[in-house]
């Protein structure tokens, strides 16, 4: 599970002589907002701000995250 580090604490994060950072390993208090983004996040020769941009889907919310259904044997 990813880190989410607060901005006011990324120097501190970031800083490899200091080993006194555990108190950031919380739990995210904020919202998080989930969007589609392009398959280009795929491949990592893109390296862009345009991958965090939402696209179109022809999904509703609910069918884009359900999960997968798998076929019964």
């Amino acid at each position: 599970m990813p880190v989410i580090v607060p901005s006011r604490d990324y120097a501190r994060w970031l800083d490899c002589s200091n080993v006194d950072a555990a108190d950031l390993l919380v739990a995210w208090q904020g919202e998080l907002h989930v969007h589609p983004v392009s398959a280009r996040v795929n491949a990592v020769a893109n390296d862009d701000a345009s991958l965090c941009e939402a696209v179109a889907t022809d999904e509703s919310p609910d069918e884009a995250h359900a999960p997968e259904q798998l076929p019964l044997l």
